[in-house]
């Protein structure tokens, strides 16, 4: 076991030591790199684009009050007030505490028209 330690040891010693050259050559210096320095130029400066103006959401408008006529149900107020029938749910939630029931609307009912 002795001797496996001593080998150890010399191949540690053989690897860290400093290579030198062989007896007649010189050690070569290492050449100095020199960075050349030039003044940055104005137009090699590249600009950042702008950043495009942020979209606002089109402000909606104050709610409409409509007032239920005969014969009318929330699908024709829809479509005659926004243009699509799709829009009666709309309605129906924003007037849920005066609409029990969507089908059953009556006239003299004053309705709010939401974000028209």
């Amino acid at each position: 076991m002795v001797v496996a330690g001593l080998v150890v040891v010399l191949a540690v010693m053989i690897s860290c030591k400093e290579k030198t050259p062989p007896p007649g050559e010189k050690k070569k210096p290492k050449k100095a790199v020199q960075v050349k320095k030039e003044p940055i130029q104005k137009d090699t400066i590249k600009k950042t684009p702008a950043l495009p103006p942020e979209k606002k959401e089109p402000e909606k408008k104050a709610p409409e009050i409509y007032m239920v006529e005969k014969d009318d149900w929330l699908y024709k107020i829809a479509r005659q007030e926004f243009g699509t029938d799709k829009k009666w749910r709309e309605i129906y939630r924003a007037n849920q505490e005066k609409i029990d029931d969507p089908d059953l609307i009556f006239p003299g009912q004053e309705l709010v028209l939401p974000g028209k």
